[in-house]
């Protein structure tokens, strides 16, 4: 796959990535990738991942069917891997940087998009399809701390097409973010579920989207 770790700077066009034994592309420490119109397929553990203050763009192209246990055991999971894009910001380090623009996520095991912690999140006309049938993984998935958008941090989800998922289009576990002018099409579940809710703020929604309000038993992550 593609790396960029410990400060560097990639850029890339039209790449194409496929059968990694890791994620196609990776992203840590103070590393920056920008991927235009780039195809990454059958990718193991995640199509796509930041972390530890790491900046991800893809922009255009095709984050397709990734495979759990790729670089860390179990099955479809966080932890197991199965998932489109990850970004992960951990407590008190600096912020990881995700924009997936116009981009095409489709046919992963446990998620499309998987986001953790106070990092800078935007998810914008994208389409989210045909992805969290292992367990109850959902369209895209946030987690432990993520807020709503304000001065370019947290979770900003608009003009997102979420088609054809078996489960939750999205899941805000223990987390919040900002929601706008999406559309839902052939959700099996609910366009939002909400769980560990104590403490978190609520997310700010544009429109009145079908969501359990906090309520009903938690979702079953692995």
């Amino acid at each position: 796959g593609v790396v960029a770790v410990d400060g560097a700077e990639v850029d890339g066009d039209d790449l194409g990535v496929s059968a990694t034994q890791g994620p196609g592309l990776l992203v840590a420490r103070a590393g920056s990738l920008r991927c235009v119109a780039c195809a990454v397929t059958d990718a193991g553990f995640a199509g796509a991942m930041t972390m530890s203050g790491g900046t991800l763009r893809l922009d255009g192209g095709q984050i397709v069917a990734s495979r759990s246990g790729g670089v860390a055991s179990g099955g479809a999971s966080v932890a197991g891997g199965g998932f489109g894009v990850g970004a992960f910001t951990s407590a008190g380090a600096a912020a990881t940087v995700l924009r997936v623009d116009d981009s095409l996520v489709r046919d992963h095991p446990f998620a499309g998009i998987v986001l953790r912690g106070a990092g800078s999140y935007r998810v914008a006309s994208a389409i989210v399809e045909t992805s969290g049938g292992a367990g109850q993984g959902p369209g895209l998935l946030a987690q432990a701390g993520t807020t709503p958008w304000e001065a370019e941090s947290g979770l900003y989800v608009f003009g997102t097409l979420f088609r054809q998922l078996p489960n939750d289009a999205v899941l805000l576990d223990g987390a919040s973010g900002t929601l706008s002018g999406n559309v839902f099409d052939g959700v099996g579940q609910l366009e939002l579920y909400r769980q560990a809710c104590a403490g978190v703020p609520a997310p700010v929604v544009a429109e009145s989207l079908s969501s359990n309000d906090c309520a009903g038993p938690p979702r079953e992550l692995g």
